[in-house]
């Protein structure tokens, strides 16, 4: 029972790096790194968003996201948006030009995504994502009553 669970469990992070390595190879086809794409798709789908929630979505460093902001402001492909600054926690979006330049990305890897999906069918990935969450419910629970 132990080695078959062992190998399960290797099955899944062998898999989870695998799909993050995908991710990471469209990027870098693409000229954009794999930690600037998640920033990109987050304020995409989020509009808006501070360093802190990019951090603490992705599980990503500080230091990566805040480069990574730093010259994107730089670029002016982001805009502060101090109306809704929280204490030292700073707001902002994608500005037109951030809006252009992250589209030249995103709409092919919408494109590329969706058609990953249809092939694998819209019903067994909201069964896998709802076993995902499952799992990650789980584990987290876990980690809770040992720490």
């Amino acid at each position: 029972m132990i080695a078959e669970a062992l190998l399960i469990l290797q099955e899944i992070n062998q898999t989870i790096s695998k799909l993050r390595g995908i991710y990471d190879i469209w990027g870098r086809d693409n000229g954009l790194g794999y930690h600037e794409l998640l920033v990109l798709y987050q304020l995409r789908e989020k509009g808006f968003c501070s360093q802190k929630e990019l951090c603490e979505t992705y599980l990503l460093p500080k230091q990566t996201v805040h480069n990574i902001v730093s010259r994107y402001f730089q670029k002016g492909y982001l805009c502060e948006l101090s109306e809704m600054k929280r204490g030292r926690e700073k707001f902002f979006r994608l500005s037109e030009a951030g809006l252009a330049y992250a589209e030249t990305f995103l709409e092919p890897l919408t494109q590329w995504e969706t058609a990953s999906l249809n092939a694998f069918g819209l019903e067994q990935a909201r069964q896998m994502v709802g076993l995902m969450k499952q799992y990650h419910k789980i584990l987290e629970q876990q980690l809770d009553c040992e720490g």
